[in-house]
């Protein structure tokens, strides 16, 4: 059984609800700040935004001054650093944390056929109809705009189900074989660099196609196949894989032969999985909308679909 890093708690907590006077000027405040903000942002050079953010992250900064920022950091979004592979000080870049391996052990993969590819939350899977999915906000995907060169995996995926993992700054960042698998296509699609997060899936419909991503294809020795998109966004400026090098644009044809829970790359930051599969492919358990979720933990039982 594969393991990634060491056994560790993850640090829980629930914000507390606001009065319903406070709760209500809240939202209209965030309501009136999305409509300001969503013309504006979209005059902004997000792109080149991330590739600054991203070189400054891989800047070596002198201990004394990176190692209070990573500290109040790690305190902000209530990272755990118990599970880490190496001392907070070890790491001489903000990317080198950000992307930081864990301890061996911590992250022990299921005898399962499908398992989390990522730690973060997973949203309630939809049904792919008519070569399209309505994602848990509403929202309209057609797969043909979504995997662009690789569009003709839509076909196969006719009938099946879409699971969107959400990665957020505290998570790692690193991101792992659904299942034993030999990725056969990828490519790499250019776009914008819109936030990924709650108001960005909120208030930008066409969010997934319109940001740059990274989409890969894949067979199992089950017969079934797979489709993963790694979705940039703002600040994330790398979406990598070890085992390609996806083309921008064109699909390009490999043989990448992985392991469940094997580790297939990282990104800079925190971002989001979409994993698309077909209706073969075995039933995903039960899960509440937006549950947390950890590298290697079963997401589907081993029963066949359709018995």
């Amino acid at each position: 059984m594969p393991f990634v890093g060491r056994p560790g708690a993850v640090p829980s907590g629930v914000a507390g609800e606001l009065p319903r006077s406070r709760a209500s000027a809240h939202l209209v405040g965030v309501a009136e700040w999305s409509l300001m903000t969503s013309p504006l942002l979209r005059l902004l050079p997000l792109a080149l935004l991330s590739r600054l953010v991203g070189w400054v992250a891989r800047q070596r900064l002198w201990r004394r001054v990176r190692l209070p920022l990573l500290r109040l950091y790690a305190r902000h979004y209530r990272v755990d650093l118990g599970e880490a592979e190496s001392a907070l000080d070890a790491y001489p870049t903000f990317e080198a944390f950000f992307t930081r391996r864990l301890r061996l052990g911590s992250r022990p993969v299921a005898e399962a056929p499908l398992v989390s590819p990522c730690d973060g939350r997973v949203g309630p899977p939809v049904e792919i109809t008519a070569g399209a999915a309505i994602t848990a906000k509403g929202h309209p995907y057609r797969l043909d705009g979504l995997l662009g060169p690789l569009s003709h995996w839509a076909g196969r995926l006719h009938g099946g189900r879409w699971l969107t993992l959400y990665l957020s700054p505290r998570d790692y960042h690193r991101y792992h074989a659904p299942a034993a698998m030999a990725v056969v296509e990828s490519c790499r699609i250019v776009g914008r660099r819109w936030p990924v997060n709650g108001w960005g899936i909120d208030h930008i419909p066409d969010l997934f196609v319109e940001n740059e991503r990274v989409v890969v294809a894949a067979e199992t020795p089950m017969g079934w196949p797979l489709v993963m998109v790694f979705v940039a966004a703002l600040n994330v400026g790398r979406v990598e894989l070890h085992g390609v090098c996806p083309p921008a644009g064109r699909a390009g044809h490999h043989r990448w032969e992985l392991a469940a829970g094997e580790e297939m790359g990282y990104f800079s930051l925190g971002s989001t999985i979409l994993l698309l599969l077909p209706p073969t492919a075995p039933p995903l358990l039960g899960r509440p909308g937006e549950a947390p979720i950890r590298v290697g933990e079963a997401l589907a039982s081993a029963t066949p679909a359709g018995r």
